[in-house]
């Protein structure tokens, strides 16, 4: 199983295109083809989540398009929406991605209620 996955993340990384085994489609067709492996079979467990406030003029929704369209271009992988590879210092491949979500509201104006 490790070794699949390990094959399936440096795919990810060197061709920028995710397998349905490691990460599998929103809407997968069946084309009739059987295999032993369902998708998503060999996806990755969540290793770490990064919280980042916004500011209370910012909408997440362009904070995250900003930040697909700029600093994480370069990660961006071709057929999966929202999803980013990375290779460290030390050759570990990880797939990320930016979501958004509402914390509750507080009485401070300036507190934005999204997180990214």
């Amino acid at each position: 199983h490790r070794t699949n996955q390990l094959l399936l993340l440096e795919s990810l990384y060197k061709t920028k295109n995710a397998s349905n085994l490691l990460i599998p489609e929103t809407e997968v067709s069946t084309d009739g083809i059987t295999s032993k492996h369902s998708d998503g079979s060999f996806s990755c467990p969540i290793q770490h989540r990064v919280p980042m406030l916004l500011n209370h003029r910012v909408a997440p929704n362009q904070a995250i398009l900003a930040l697909d369209s700029t600093v994480l271009q370069n990660f961006l992988v071709s057929n999966r929406r929202g999803i980013f590879a990375y290779k460290d210092e030390s050759d570990n491949v990880f797939y990320m991605t930016l979501r958004h979500y509402k914390t509750p509201e507080t009485e401070d104006g300036e507190h934005n209620p999204n997180i990214v």
